[in-house]
């Protein structure tokens, strides 16, 4: 997994071809307490026959920090290594 950092702890995490963005905090930058960055206890899966013409199904996973989280998610399209993956345009969806 890849994880991404910023004043707003933002995590992304890439699972088997669904990359998911979390957001802790409501989103400010600055607040009168410190935020805590989200925590990944149970990672994103990927459901389905990964197969043309087959339907995948992700999940976000299981989730601890400060709420409320916000989620984003984004498709990957990979070869058959899972290796040189690139965006599926549109694919923001868990399904």
């Amino acid at each position: 997994m890849k994880y991404i950092r910023d004043l707003r702890h933002v995590i992304a995490a890439a699972v088997a071809g669904l990359a998911v963005a979390v957001l802790a905090g409501g989103g400010t930058a600055a607040s009168a307490t410190q935020a805590a960055a989200p925590s990944n206890t149970s990672p994103p899966t990927i459901s389905g026959e990964a197969r043309e013409g087959q339907r995948l199904t992700g999940s976000r996973g299981e989730w601890t920090g400060t709420e409320p989280m916000t989620f984003a998610f984004r498709w990957l399209r990979c070869d058959r290594t899972g290796d040189d993956c690139w965006p599926i345009s549109g694919a923001t969806a868990l399904s």
